[in-house]
């Protein structure tokens, strides 16, 4: 069942006051490939994005712990996860687990992207700090 012309206009209206305000993406690479890529290619949108590569793990893991392997997986960053927390679900996430150790994981993502203005961050990496850094500068 689509939706009639007169419905569809409140949400066109809407995308056209977003033409000033900033979107931010913060996706694993597997679903920013499968949700995100016409978003990335709509060049007169301002989309920020953050991705952390190979998945948002990644980021909390950076939390923790400094990630020594070259290359990881998603699964990698899952038991890793499990192995420092004792335990974890990403569908019922205690944000209070990583709270503590945000400043340290901005370094640790800074210091896996040296060298790189790029858009995609490395295998493994992420650029979530980016936008702990910009809402630093809005406070």
């Amino acid at each position: 069942m689509g939706l009639t012309s007169r419905q569809k206009r409140p949400l066109n209206h809407e995308i056209r006051h977003l033409r000033d305000t900033r979107i931010i993406v913060i996706a694993g690479v597997q679903l920013l490939a499968d949700v995100c890529s016409k978003a990335i290619n709509r060049r007169r949108q301002k989309i920020s994005l953050a991705i952390s590569n190979p998945s948002f793990e990644f980021w909390l893991y950076l939390h923790l712990c400094e990630w020594t392997d070259s290359r990881v997986t998603s699964g990698d960053i899952e038991q890793a996860l499990r192995e420092q927390l004792g335990s974890y679900n990403k569908a019922n996430l205690d944000i209070d687990l990583f709270e503590h150790g945000v400043d340290i994981a901005v370094i640790r993502a800074k210091h896996l992207n040296i060298g790189s203005d790029s858009r995609w961050p490395p295998n493994p990496g992420t650029h979530v700090y980016r936008v702990v850094e910009a809402i630093r500068e809005l406070q």
